[in-house]
C-alpha cells in the first residue's frame, strides 16, 4: 500500500505568509515543516475567487518540485443534500470550471463535502473525466 502526504488550502501555494521567522511563500513553509508534499489541493469555482487555483499556482507548484507534486482538483459548488438531478448538474458545472482553467481531460475532479453538509442518497457520485 502506498501512503501519499499532500496539503489541501484555501491559500494559493505560492501566497506569502508571515512565520516567526520571517515572511515566506505558504508552499516553502510547508516544505519546511513536513517535507515535499505529493499533491496540493486547491478549489476551482465554488469559493470566493480569492480561494480559487490559478494556472500561475499550478505551474508555480509544478515548477518547485519538478513535477514531483500535483495538483489536486477541488470543485466545492456543489449540492450534496439535493437530488438526483442535481448531482448531474453539479458534476457538468464542476467540468465546465475545469476546462475553463486548463485542465486537461482525464484529471479526476474531486469534490469537496464539509461536515456540516447532508449528503443525499440520490445525488450521484463526480468522478474523473473523459
Amino acid at each position: 500500500m502506498n501512503t501519499y502526504c499532500g496539503a489541501v488550502s484555501s491559500h494559493a501555494a505560492n501566497s506569502l505568509v508571515r512565520t516567526a521567522t520571517g515572511d515566506s511563500l505558504l508552499f516553502d513553509f510547508l516544505v519546511q515543516q513536513a517535507g515535499y508534499p505529493h499533491f496540493w489541493g486547491r478549489s476551482i469555482p465554488g469559493k470566493d475567487p480569492q480561494y480559487l487555483l490559478t494556472l500561475d499556482e499550478a505551474r508555480f507548484s509544478c515548477n518547485s518540485t519538478g513535477g514531483g507534486s500535483r495538483m489536486l482538483v477541488v470543485h466545492s459548488g456543489l449540492t450534496p443534500g439535493g437530488d438526483y438531478q442535481m448531482g448531474p448538474n453539479d458534476a457538468l458545472n464542476a467540468v465546465e470550471a475545469a476546462q475553463n482553467l486548463g485542465v486537461p481531460l482525464g484529471i479526476t475532479l474531486y469534490r469537496d463535502i464539509e461536515v456540516s453538509m447532508l449528503v443525499s442518497p440520490g445525488w450521484p457520485l463526480l468522478g474523473g473525466r473523459q
